[in-house]
């Protein structure tokens, strides 16, 4: 697992920031549910499950990024309905995640049949003799009748920079031919969908059905090549934003920004971050001319703009400009 991993599930561990999201996606699914943090309980990642197959067992393994149990309560707090949240991490894209997705739910059914087949002792006591006898159909489907199932949901965040351009249905993954027999395809075949969020397919305004930091956490993932347009979306700020989060954003795009502990005003960074890149393009531009032409320093500055003032600043940027150039 890498650094950029490590520091999105850490990010996403918090109890607040997962509801965000979760609560977002419900709505933008037309749910009308919101995910209290104080209602959600860390769960192991890990899932293994044991696949029998004839004499041999075959031990499937997988570790999701983040998954929680939800304990959602109906009905004016008398009823509470458990539900497995998971949240998966893709900072590439993924040209089979429906079917990724779909092995992460299923194994997620399979892990808890298994766990009721290994712990339940439960006996059928309804033999005239008193002889304890099992249910056969329970030992045999390895699962008693009368147990629920916690159905899971899974939701995947794109923390990726390139444009996605994969499918996010397993129908989308079949052959075109099957759209000549809609009937078979639409009836017949099973399809799973994902429950993708994308920040470069949501709008400014729309990030703002986020309520927590992970609105602007979003938006700089969307303009992290687009310094300027970020700056101009968040406006005159100040934009101060938790350690976690810069963290998380200093290993998706933002590197070289410093972060104050305790908070960072990302706003004043990236300005700051701006007027250097700008800074140090007018002296490339300035050594060129001195190169090019075989011109002086005061007439390069004149010639691309630089104020008399800053002279002395640029020559220092010129002076590295050239030894980056000379290790080259």
């Amino acid at each position: 697992m890498g650094k950029a991993d490590n520091e999105a599930i850490k990010l996403f561990r918090n109890n607040v920031f997962f509801a965000d999201v979760f609560t977002y996606m419900f709505w933008k699914n037309g749910v009308n549910v919101v995910v209290d943090p104080n209602d959600l309980y860390d769960m192991d990642g890990k899932q293994i499950v044991d696949v029998v197959n004839g004499r041999s067992v075959l031990q499937v393994q997988r570790e999701r990024d983040v998954v929680k149990l939800w304990r959602l309560t109906v009905d004016n707090e008398s009823v509470e309905i458990p539900l497995i949240l998971g949240l998966e991490l893709q900072d590439y894209i993924h040209y089979a995640l429906p079917v990724k997705v779909m092995m992460y739910d299923a194994l997620t059914y399979a892990e808890q049949v298994g766990k009721a087949s290994s712990s339940d002792t439960r006996v059928d006591l309804s033999d005239e003799k008193g002889v304890v006898i099992v249910d056969p159909n329970e030992f045999l489907s390895g699962f008693p009748k009368d147990r629920a199932l916690v159905p899971p949901i899974t939701v995947t965040l794109y923390l990726g920079d390139e444009q996605w351009d994969a499918p996010l249905s397993i129908n989308a993954m079949w052959n075109p031919i099957f759209n000549k027999i809609p009937d078979l395809r639409d009836k017949m075949l099973q399809n799973y969908n994902c429950f993708f969020i994308n920040p470069y397919e949501i709008d400014d305004s729309e990030l703002q059905q986020f309520k927590t930091q992970i609105s602007s956490t979003l938006l700089m993932l969307k303009y992290r090549r687009q310094k300027q347009k970020l700056l101009d979306s968040i406006g005159d700020g100040p934009l101060i934003l938790c350690d976690d989060v810069m963290y998380f954003l200093r290993v998706h795009g933002y590197s070289t920004i410093k972060i104050t502990k305790g908070g960072t005003d990302v706003c004043q960074a990236i300005r700051e971050l701006t007027d250097e890149a700008s800074a140090m393009s007018l002296a490339k531009a300035a050594v060129s001319c001195m190169k090019f032409f075989g011109i002086s320093e005061e007439i390069a500055f004149k010639g691309v703009g630089i104020p008399e003032d800053q002279w002395d600043m640029y020559r220092e940027l010129v002076e590295q400009v050239r030894a980056e150039q000379e290790d080259t």
